[in-house]
């Protein structure tokens, strides 16, 4: 009899847990560079020439360093 209460308020527990603490989790990525925009990323960063952009972005975020340069999954058509 109690079986039919707890469990599906067990099953609804753990599922609440799942679902919220996949949205709060955080990423555990390297520095990078401030103001990137929504749909692009930082692909108004990048202005010929490259490297002296990768050398300025090195020395003040560090060897390593993120990038976003588009949506993952967004592909243009042609």
């Amino acid at each position: 009899m109690f079986y039919y209460v707890i469990l599906p308020l067990a099953l609804l527990v753990i599922a609440y847990k799942f679902i919220f603490s996949y949205r709060t989790q955080r990423f555990n990525l390297p520095p990078s560079p401030p103001h990137s925009l929504p749909i692009i990323g930082h692909h108004r960063l990048i202005k010929p020439p490259v490297h002296r952009l990768f050398h300025g972005l090195a020395k003040t975020l560090g060897p390593i360093f993120y990038l976003r340069l588009a949506v993952p999954g967004l592909t243009p058509n042609p």
